[in-house]
């Protein structure tokens, strides 16, 4: 849902943003940035590895409810409207409501494999509530994220020695204000205390948190947003960590999609560790 929202009037809410989590920024994002070209932008569906692309997000979406998972009961979002968006083959305007777009079988289809996704599975196990209402454990400044620069957040002791959160509890990452990169296919790799992170840093260091891509955002297309944020799962790599009562540090990488290269630096308005 867009940050703020407080009506159902599409005029004033439809384009607007909010958090980015982790099935938007990843995979969504990251593959529509890997493959560039019309992928890379809001022309996207002028490909056809998009219907692919997005029948499989939506597929997760089904994975994700059957482990259990519940959809979003706010009427600000079930009862959402998009006026004159979409079209019957006849080139008759419809203005779905979201309420009418949640059950595949009721839309007439179904999919063969809803049984198990990594992501699916990773967002089930720190369901235990909202990340931007949750307890701020430390916050850094605005930053430059280039490779090999680490922001460091100091948290109180007696908050820093429960980061890894409680049990049934998460901790997450939340990188506001992101300014998009003016190229495409970059991506982010976030880590927390590991010392001097760059492109070649391996996904599998213990303070490793995520990654999240960026769409439609660079130069030239002029319906993005002008910032953006991104929320990720830092739950097992601040368990791993053991953060304790140091000041807790937060690298953020970006690099290219296409070549795994570092990128030009990428802004951030500010950074939060958050506990649920």
């Amino acid at each position: 849902m867009p940050t703020g929202q407080n009506s159902l009037d599409a005029a004033r809410w439809q384009r607007a943003t909010g958090g980015t989590g982790a099935l938007e920024g990843t995979p969504h994002n990251t593959v529509h940035g890997t493959i560039g070209g019309n992928m890379g932008n809001y022309m996207s569906p002028l490909d056809p590895i998009f219907w692919m692309h997005h029948c499989n997000v939506d597929r997760l979406w089904v994975v994700w409810r059957n482990m259990g998972n519940a959809d979003e009961t706010n009427s600000l979002w079930r009862d959402f409207t998009f006026p004159n968006n979409f079209y019957q083959p006849n080139g008759t305007p419809i203005s779905p409501i979201v309420r009418d777009q949640v059950s595949t079988d009721a839309l007439g289809y179904t999919y063969d494999n809803v049984g198990s996704a990594r992501v699916a599975a990773e967002n089930a196990e720190v369901a235990a509530g909202n990340p931007l209402r949750g307890t701020v454990l430390a916050q850094l400044g605005a930053f430059s994220a280039v490779a090999g620069k680490v922001g460091i957040a100091h948290a109180p002791a007696h908050k820093a020695r429960n980061a890894a959160a409680p049990a049934g509890g998460a901790t997450y990452v939340i990188l506001d204000g992101v300014t998009p990169p003016k190229e495409e296919g970059v991506a982010l790799k976030v880590y927390l205390d590991t010392p001097k992170p760059d492109a070649d840093t391996a996904a599998d260091a213990p303070g490793y948190v995520g990654e999240v891509a960026f769409f439609g955002n660079h130069a030239g297309m002029s319906h993005g947003p002008k910032t953006v944020s991104f929320v990720l799962d830092a739950t097992d790599a601040a368990k791993a960590l053991n953060l304790g009562t140091k000041p807790i540090q937060v690298g953020v990488v970006p690099y290219h999609l296409d070549t795994g290269k570092a990128a030009a630096a990428v802004a951030i308005a500010s950074t939060r560790i958050v506990t649920v």
